[in-house]
Order: C-alpha cells, then sequence, then structure tokens
C-alpha cells in the first residue's frame, strides 16, 4: 500500500485505486514500462531501493498466468543503467565494518570491473570516505558515520548485510573459486575480509548478472599515498569551487583534457591520491617530459585516443549479459586503436614509456571475431536479422534469404490472385492479430473464387486466407522466429568468447587509462606553461614565480601576480603571514597546497622554478562556515576542525591555517592563534611546514620571537591615501590593516563607513579602551582632511621653497580646512 503513496508523491504522478473485495480499496500508482529511466534516477537519488521485475517464461510454454519474478534490484550503488551514471565517475558501492580501534572498507564499481579493500585506523576512516565518494554505503550501525550530518551518500543499515569471519571467508573463496585469500593479500585483515564479502553478498542479491564481473580483489594501503580529508579537498577547490559549487573552476577541470571516460575518472583518482613514493612520482613525470620531448610520438597517440570508447563498462556489459552489438562494435574499434598505440609506444623505442606499452595486448584475435560477425550498421537489438554478417552463419543466411524472398512471394501470390479472381483491387496484408489476409472490397464480393475462406468482416470489405497464403505464411513466420532465435544464440556465443579475454581487456583499458591522464597533464604543462618541478625528501621547499593554476586561468593573461615559496628551512618552518582582507592571502596558502598535491600527483606545476619537499598531509583551515545541521557554529566548526589537524599532523605534514580565531572575540581569538603557532612550533612531534594567515597583526611579534618561525606579509601600495593592492608577497610583517576600506569597497553604505572610522579613531585615541591601538590600526582608503593637510606638511622643504611658493602653499591650506 505504501509504495503506491510514496511513488506517487515521489514522481508527482496520480494516486488512483482498484477495489479488492468487498469495501477494500488498494492504492495504485505506475509509469509506462518504456518510461522507466526517465522515472528511475529520482528514486533512487532520494534513497529508494526500486525491484524490476520481468517476464520470466515465454508465453507460448506457460498456461494461464506468465511467470514472473524480481530479476534484479535497483540501488544508488548498484545501478548500472547508461543513463543513470556519469560516464566521468565512478559509481562505487562500499562496505564498512569497524571495531573499537580500527576500520574494515571495501568498495566496487560493478560497470567497471574495479574492487578494492583495505584496513585503516579509525581516524582516518573519514578522509577515506571522502576521497572515494561512494554513492551508497552499507554499514551494520550507521553512528560509524555520524548520521546527524546530511550525507552525499545512501546508507543502508542492515547487520544482516555483513557476515563474520568464518562466513566471510567461505563467501570470498567460493567466489573467487580459490583455497586461501593469501594472493588477495587480505588473508590476515579480518574486517577487510568481511566488508569484501558482504559486498560479493549484496551484489549477489541486488544485481545477480554483475557477479560475473567480479574476478579480483586489489588489497591496497591508505600508507602509499597521501591522505586528503573533506575538508582539504573543499578548501584546496579539487573538484568544485566553493560556495558556487561550480566545476568549471576547480583543479580537476584545470587539469582534465582527457580523451576517454576511463582516463577522466583516473585523473580523479590521482588527484585525490597523491603519491608518497619518488620513484613512482618520477615515473609519471617523466613520461610527460617525454611526451613534450617528442612531438610527432605524442601528436599520435593522442589521435588514436579519442576514438576509444569506454572499454572499462563495455567489457562488463558483455560479461553481464546486457551488451548490444554496438557495443561489441564500439569494442572492437577501441582494440584496434589501443593496438596502434601499443605501435607507436614500441615503435618510439623510448625507454621511460616503456611502462605504458609493455601491460597493453594486441587483442587480435577478439577484434578479428567482432569484425567478422557483427555488421557494422546494426541496431541496438538483436534478433531482427542484420546483427550478423552474411556469409558468418549458412544456416542464418539460409533463413534471411527465405524471409526476404517471402516478400517476392507475397507479391507474386497477390498477382496471381488478381488474375485468377479477376478483382484488380484486390490485395494481400498483414497484422499481427490475423497475419496475412487478401482483402476484398464489398462491391466485388461476388467474384470470388472458390477456397477463399472468410476470416475478416469490415465496414467496406471483406478479409479472406487461402490454403496456399497459410502454407506460405507459416513459412515466413517460421523464418522469422527461427532468424531471431539463431541470431541471438550466434550473439550471445560471440559475446561468451570476448568474455574469456575480460582480464587481458580490463589490463590493456587500465593502462590506456593512465596513457590517457599522462596525455592530459602534457597538454595541460604545454598550454598553462608549467615546469616539472624537483621532489626530494629534503624539508626545504622553494618554488619560484609560484602561480595559482585557476585563479591565474580566470584572470587576464598578464594580470596574475606571481610569488615566490620558501618554507621548511629552520629559520622558516613556520610562516605567519599578515596583509589587508581581499589582497591575496587565501589564494596564497591554496597555491602552496596546490602545487605540493600537483607534484606529488606527478603534474608538472605552475611555477618557473620547484624544489619541492614531499609531505604526508595537506591540512587546511581556510574559510569560514557553520553546521546548523548538527548545531555547529562557525567558531566551534573552526575548532574542531583546527583540533583535527593539531592532532594528527606530523614533521612531515603541510599546514595552511587562514585565519584561526576570527570566530570569537578580539582576544580570545588572539590568544587561541598564538596558542596554535606557538603549539606547532614547540611540539617535538609536529613542527610541521606551517603557513598561518591572520589579521592579528600581534602575531608578528610572536613570529619574530620564535626561533624557527618567520614573518611574510602581502604588499600594498598607498599614494596620498589610495591604496593599491600589489598582490605580492613580501618578509616582513605588514603594518596596517584595512578592513574599513574593504568594506567600504564592498559597498556597505556610506553613513556606516563614515560611522565606523570616527568610532576607529575613538578607539585608537582613547586611553580607557583596552584595544592596543598599533594592533589595531586603520588607514583610510579615502584619506581624511588632517591627513592631507599633514601629509602635504612633511613634503615642504623650508630651505627650498620661496616666500611666493610658501603664500601659495598658506593659501591652498586655508582652502583645505574652510572646506
Amino acid at each position: 500500500d505504501n509504495d503506491a503513496k510514496i511513488l506517487s508523491k515521489e514522481l508527482q504522478i496520480a494516486l488512483t485505486s482498484k477495489e479488492m473485495g468487498k469495501g477494500n480499496k488498494v492504492p495504485l500508482a505506475g509509469i509506462p514500462y518504456h518510461a522507466i529511466n526517465n522515472y528511475l534516477p529520482k528514486l533512487i537519488n532520494n534513497g529508494y531501493r526500486v525491484a524490476i521485475c520481468e517476464q520470466t517464461s515465454d508465453p507460448k510454454d506457460s498456461k494461464g498466468i506468465v511467470d514472473r519474478s524480481v530479476v534484479r534490484v535497483v540501488t544508488a550503488g548498484t545501478v548500472t543503467e547508461d543513463n543513470l551514471i556519469d560516464k566521468n565517475l565512478n559509481n562505487f558501492l562500499m562496505c564498512l565494518v569497524a571495531d573499537n580501534k580500527s576500520a574494515g572498507l571495501a568498495y566496487i564499481d560493478i560497470t567497471t570491473c574495479e574492487f578494492f579493500t583495505t584496513e585503516l585506523p579509525l581516524e582516518y576512516l573519514h578522509a577515506e570516505i571522502s576521497r572515494i565518494n561512494p554513492k551508497e554505503i552499507l554499514v551494520s550501525n550507521k553512528s560509524l558515520l555520524n548520521p546527524q550530518n546530511k550525507s552525499p551518500f545512501v546508507i543502508q543499515e542492515d547487520s544482516s548485510i555483513i557476515p563474520y569471519l568464518e562466513s566471510a571467508e567461505h563467501i570470498l573463496k567460493t567466489h573467487f573459486e580459490v583455497k586461501s585469500l593469501e594472493p588477495f593479500g587480505c588473508s590476515k585483515l579480518h574486517l577487510s575480509i568481511r566488508a569484501s564479502a558482504g559486498i560479493i553478498s549484496y551484489v549477489q542479491k541486488n544485481q545477480p548478472l554483475s557477479i560475473p564481473n567480479i574476478t579480483n580483489l586489489k588489497t591496497f594501503s591508505t600508507n602509499s599515498f597521501m591522505t586528503l580529508d573533506s575538508q582539504t579537498i573543499n578548501n584546496l577547490e579539487l573538484f568544485k569551487a566553493g560556495r558556487s559549487e561550480s566545476k568549471n573552476y576547480s583543479l580537476f577541470n584545470i587539469l582534465n583534457f582527457t580523451q576517454t571516460p576511463m582516463g577522466s575518472r583516473l585523473l580523479r583518482n590521482w588527484i585525490s591520491q597523491p603519491l608518497l613514493d619518488i620513484k613512482e612520482i618520477s615515473q609519471r613525470a617523466d613520461s610527460i617530459t617525454e611526451f613534450k620531448n617528442h612531438p610527432e610520438t605524442f601528436k599520435k597517440i593522442s589521435s588514436h585516443l579519442e576514438n576509444i570508447s569506454d572499454l572499462e563498462r563495455l567489457i562488463t556489459k558483455v560479461n553481464s549479459g546486457t551488451a548490444n552489438p554496438r557495443d561489441l562494435i564500439s569494442i572492437s574499434s577501441s582494440l584496434e586503436q589501443i593496438t596502434h598505440i601499443k605501435t607507436i609506444l614500441k615503435k618510439s623505442n623510448i625507454s621511460k614509456l616503456k611502462w605504458l606499452e609493455s601491460p597493453i595486448k594486441t587483442h587480435l584475435k577478439t577484434i578479428g571475431l567482432i569484425n567478422s560477425a557483427i555488421n557494422i550498421d546494426s541496431s541496438t537489438l538483436v534478433g531482427n536479422g542484420k546483427t550478423i554478417q552474411k556469409g558468418f552463419s549458412k544456416n542464418l543466411d539460409s533463413l534471411i534469404e527465405l524471409s526476404q524472398n517471402s516478400q517476392i512471394s507475397i507479391a507474386n501470390l497477390e498477382n496471381k490472385e488478381k488474375e485468377n479472381s479477376g478483382i484488380k483491387s484486390l490485395k494481400i496484408g498483414f497484422n499481427r492479430v490475423f497475419g496475412y489476409y487478401i482483402e476484398i472490397s464489398k462491391s466485388n464480393l461476388s467474384q470470388i473464387p472458390e477456397g477463399y475462406i472468410r476470416k475478416q468482416t469490415l465496414t467496406g470489405a471483406e478479409r479472406f486466407i487461402t490454403e496456399e497464403l497459410k502454407k506460405l505464411e507459416d513459412e515466413i513466420l517460421t523464418a522469422k522466429e527461427k532468424i531471431e532465435i539463431i541470431e541471438n544464440e550466434i550473439f550471445q556465443k560471440i559475446c561468451h568468447q570476448i568474455s574469456l579475454s575480460i582480464n587481458s581487456i580490463i589490463i590493456s583499458a587500465n593502462t590506456i587509462a593512465i596513457v590517457d591522464v599522462i596525455s592530459s597533464l602534457t597538454i595541460a604543462a604545454q598550454e598553462n606553461n608549467y615546469i616539472r618541478p624537483n621532489i626530494s625528501n629534503n624539508l626545504n621547499t622553494e618554488v619560484i614565480d609560484s602561480r595559482h593554476p585557476v585563479v591565474e586561468k580566470i584572470l587576464s593573461k598578464n594580470d596574475y601576480i606571481p610569488n615566490d615559496i620558501k618554507i621548511g628551512n629552520p629559520e622558516n618552518k613556520i610562516n605567519v603571514l599578515t596583509g589587508p582582507n581581499m589582497a591575496g592571502k587565501s589564494t596564497y596558502l591554496r597555491q602552496i597546497g596546490l602545487i605540493n598535491l600537483m607534484a606529488q600527483m606527478g603534474s608538472f606545476v605552475p611555477a618557473s622554478s620547484a624544489e619541492i619537499s614531499l609531505v604526508d598531509r595537506i591540512f587546511t583551515r581556510v574559510g569560514l562556515q557553520d553546521d546548523l545541521s548538527i548545531g555547529q557554529s562557525t567558531f566551534m566548526v573552526e575548532m574542531v576542525e583546527t583540533a583535527t589537524i593539531l592532532n594528527n599532523a606530523t614533521s612531515k605534514s603541510l599546514i595552511l591555517l587562514d585565519e584561526i580565531g576570527r570566530g570569537t572575540s578580539t582576544y580570545d581569538g588572539l590568544a587561541i592563534a598564538q596558542s596554535v603557532v606557538e603549539f606547532i612550533h614547540n611540539h617535538p612531534k609536529l613542527q610541521s611546514k606551517t603557513i598561518f594567515a591572520t589579521h592579528y597583526h600581534e602575531m608578528i611579534d610572536v613570529a619574530d620571537k620564535l626561533e624557527n618561525a618567520n614573518n611574510l606579509h602581502v604588499t600594498v601600495e598607498e599614494n596620498f591615501g589610495n591604496i593599491i593592492f600589489l598582490r605580492k608577497i613580501d618578509q616582513g610583517g605588514a603594518g596596517k590593516s584595512y578592513g574599513i576600506h574593504v568594506a567600504d569597497l564592498a559597498g556597505i553604505p556610506k553613513d556606516i563607513i563614515d560611522r565606523a572610522r570616527k568610532l576607529l579613531n575613538e578607539f585608537e585615541n582613547s586611553t580607557a579602551t583596552k584595544i592596543n591601538p598599533e594592533s589595531s590600526k586603520q588607514l583610510s582608503l579615502i584619506p581624511s582632511k588632517n591627513q592631507e593637510i599633514k601629509q602635504l606638511l612633511s613634503s615642504i622643504n623650508i630651505d627650498e621653497i620661496t616666500p611666493l611658493e610658501a603664500l601659495t602653499i598658506l593659501d591652498d591650506l586655508k582652502g583645505k580646512i574652510i572646506d
């Protein structure tokens, strides 16, 4: 009963009812079966599980009601329909199992055969969930995920989903047909085993056709790559920009020149998993260098990449029995392009590209099978006699020929009957109800020959059959039925033959995805004038003329001001950055994090030279935000995030903090800001590379007193009270703040600005106030008359001016005072 009501509400369709027994009305709601793909996304995205029921028996063989059963259950993490998934994103289903200290995590994309598992400390769990970004999570207890938070994924809470260890081991061994889990690397990871088995059980229950696609399980360690928490992913705007959430102004968009969906998905993975192994980083950077140094080879490879389809998803469709003829043609065409790329890489004889060429297979057998069997002009339907090429099956060819000649036979029979009967308007037609028939108008009924059998009476005509027509109809319809059966059988056999090569095709597809990402990063480096960074385990990072990769694309070509980055030496492990609001402090912080991240993912970076110190994590606390869904204020969120950073950072981490303490009173905020800097500086397990941007000018003195701290400021040019933000980072602390000027520029009403200036002067001049005049000193963007007069007087050299000039100046001053 509730299903119909839910369907009506969610899809905005009519709710009707039908009487089932006396006085018992059952609510009904429905949609046309052919419109399911239009409505299904609405239900799935709202967290519903949708059961798909299909006819499972042939009506010809059934007595009474035709058999029907639920063939699959569509959930957010088990969707396979092309129109329901983004081709550039993975659609991950995740399962979590945890104890008091650790969590076992497994996730799968059933459309690409990717299946991974790991175990990690509980404190790293949420960062890993954020990185993977699953569409659906299976848990035995929602409390593991802080359910009071609004989650971007669907959570299925069901303890029966996740088996205990002994049962979990049996499920995995049975599925993979092995006696030990050691080859998968998870034999001693009990939580991972349970999570992985939970995935298999859930897919088996809801999407059984996808089970054959799960041919491998990869165990990984989070220690092999940099962990990025959700705050850092959002603050660095890796995949979408801040408040606007625009994908156009993200690092991914700037670097994404991929030409295949596989490459696009892998690029997201590389961005969210910066490497910690310098050898692996260098391997990627070496490949970009070689592509840049061999433009002809690179150009040839790019020309083939653009013609490659989504092999990862196509081959899984073949293996699960849901592929159509056009999918097979795309597979063949893509494998041909891959073969060309392998040949190009091999002929180039570039040793540093060997790792890209070696895993790629030629797949000549699969290509030959598809090209010899499938018509290139095939539709998505099988069974109409247009899928299998002529010559591939003699039996099918003869049936198709019979079917095609039947139209000629029908035409010949029609001419014969016209001649025998003398009825020139006689015609032979066909419909699905009565089959073939001879139609004669009522005015010619007197001329009907013997042997005509009446079949149907119409208003102006009657329809008949003859023994000869019936015999011909049987031959034609039998041929069509046989064509449908035989063509489907042949197609299924071809799919089965292709599926035997699924593992090697997936390996080739995965490698091509890497080639595509390397190609994308090469184009990004060329178009954006990036350079190759030198990465080491040294503590020092020095980047000359660094640029923010996204902001520089928004501004005009010559408007962006590059800045140097020097951090990590004993004298500048911690940098306190002061300067006006809107001057570029936050941009500078983000560009430091982005350049480090880009370097560790193997990319070139926006700078003229770069020595990059490998970091184990990048922590960011940038921007104001609150979380009303769990009752946290701006300041509370700020403190929670700061605590997380301080509790998880190490001496090899990069910490980027912006305006810590601004969410509370001045002295509370200043005390917290100073304490945080001192803690990072003094704690033996921290002393992390840190940029601490602040509007508290008292922090300049703090940095001066700490041995490993340094002051930086954003330069401002003052010209007769007019302020120009130069966007340049320089040594030393900023002398003044410009909060009122920013308010003025933002469009705050003039009355408020004037009142603020008056109050500021009172605060600065009052001896009663507790505010330090030097630390809160403001400069007017539009200077007061006293300031103008003071500046004018200061500029006069009394020994050099003439009496006439002195009188002129005095008259000018008098005018200003009167005004």
